[in-house]
């Protein structure tokens, strides 16, 4: 069934489409909502609803042409998804429900630059460890040493985490006595967004695919790419919605699904060659070179959020998922597959540089934005060394940076603070001591710097 046959799509109102496709559908708003609800909930997914609205949510729902209907289309399938998943009244009056649910080990807060948060010396078991401003005022720390600061790279709150907090430090919301009896949301409120997330998080993928064939800069604002900060909203909901969104994006098959339907298109194939493709980054004979495979929605979305030199709205959606354990740990082993694209990233940005140094400076800052999140915690740090020699791959980073630097003549006084070398110098591995010890006691890894 074809929603997108009116000639009228330049001008006509979300509210109107919702309507146009109710029509079809012939059902109300409500009933359309309640009707799917109910199928879900029974997880009669061959009814003739759920089989329509999701040949509706297919992997290339997004994309058409000419541009300005693939921007109309994104635009109207996330209110229709709005009215799907909560109904009429809309996603705010779900979030109250959800939130009913919300209970989670840790806090799952992400900031951006100019944020003011709360440093604990006295609760903080590393440096690096932040509070939010809730999670700081209802926790203990009267008498404590702390301080609060501007974040200039942005951060998340790290309330919970007892790899970088005492338990004396955590707020009453967070915590892991607060996991341990958490009561299951009834499937009224999940059964909806179980149904449709994987071919909403398929569809949003193959769109970055299609714009990342373009030449033209892809700037991620809630106009243009209102999906994403729809999600960013549903993360807002609590740790229902950021377990099921978590769930979708580490599940193999789901990649698997995309892969399949999408494998004839330009988009995919342009896809798989960039994958495959060279980073130009100096491999040393300690290291084996390993082709990159991905095998996630995770994994595809972060090797574009590297393409796209880490834009700020698919940055923070990810570090907002590091509170759902299982998805940390494989955000972590990703990200240490993509090293070597981050250093490439790097310098390709540092070439095409033209003096903004503004523009580098951001980029290295969403790079230390993610890297403190992951490797803040000492035990983290040690299994990548032990289990994909982290320490090597940062010391090839390291030498291929200045190597550019010196080919490129861009190390100059005063001028590293904004070069690729910043991002180097403030990874969170690095200033872990056991890590270090690892890292200065390797025979002849420093070597490898001299040129």
């Amino acid at each position: 069934m074809d929603f997108f046959d009116l000639t009228n799509y330049n001008t006509l109102e979300e509210t109107a489409f919702i309507k146009h496709v109710c029509s079809r559908l012939e059902l109300p708003p409500a009933e359309l909502h309640k009707r799917l609800k109910n199928d879900c909930i029974e997880r009669n997914f061959t009814s003739d609803l759920c089989t329509q609205i999701k040949s509706l949510f297919c992997y290339n729902c997004f994309t058409g042409s000419p541009p300005m209907l693939r921007k109309s289309k994104m635009t109207f399938y996330t209110r229709l998804l709005e009215l799907l998943v909560a109904g009429p009244k809309g996603l705010d009056d779900l979030s109250l429900l959800l939130r009913e649910y919300d209970y989670s080990a840790r806090c799952s807060l992400v900031w951006t630059g100019d944020y003011f948060a709360y440093r604990c010396r006295t609760c903080g078991l590393t440096p690096s460890m932040s509070l939010c401003g809730r999670c700081f005022a209802t926790g203990n720390h009267e008498g404590h040493d702390f301080n609060k600061f501007k974040s200039l790279c942005g951060g998340a709150c790290d309330c919970g985490d007892a790899a970088v907090i005492r338990p004396s430090g955590i707020c009453r919301f967070h915590g892991e006595d607060k996991v341990a009896n958490r009561p299951e949301p009834p499937r009224e409120l999940v059964a909806v967004l179980e149904f449709l997330l994987p071919s909403v998080f398929s569809a949003l993928m193959f769109w970055f695919w299609e714009q990342c064939r373009g030449d033209s800069p892809i700037i991620l604002t809630e106009d243009t790419v209102p999906l994403l900060f729809f999600l960013h909203r549903l993360h807002a909901c609590g740790w229902v919605a950021q377990k099921l969104m978590a769930d979708v994006l580490i599940d193999e098959q789901v990649f698997e699904d995309l892969l399949r339907a999408s494998s004839g298109t330009p988009a995919c194939q342009d896809f798989r060659t960039s994958v495959a493709s060279d980073p130009s980054i100096f491999i040393s004979d300690e290291l084996e070179k390993s082709e990159l495979h991905h095998r996630t929605l995770l994994d595809a979305l972060l090797f574009t959020t590297v393409k796209l030199c880490f834009p700020e709205g698919l940055d923070t959606l990810l570090i907002g998922l590091l509170a759902v354990p299982e998805f940390k740990e494989k955000f972590l082993d990703s990200y240490v597959d993509h090293y070597s694209r981050m250093a490439s990233t790097l310098m390709i940005t540092a070439r095409s540089r033209s003096g903004s140094s503004e523009a580098s400076l951001q980029m290295n800052n969403r790079i230390v934005h993610v890297s403190v999140q992951l490797f803040s915690g000492e035990k983290p740090a040690l299994r990548m060394v032990k289990e994909r020699s982290v320490h090597y791959i940062i010391v090839q980073w390291i030498r291929n940076m200045f190597d550019h630097c010196h080919t490129a003549r861009i190390l100059q006084l005063g001028s590293t603070y904004n070069s690729e070398l910043y991002e180097i110098t403030n990874d969170s591995a690095l200033r872990r001591r056991n890590f270090m010890v690892i890292f200065i006691s390797v025979p002849h890894l420093f070597p490898q710097l001299s040129w």
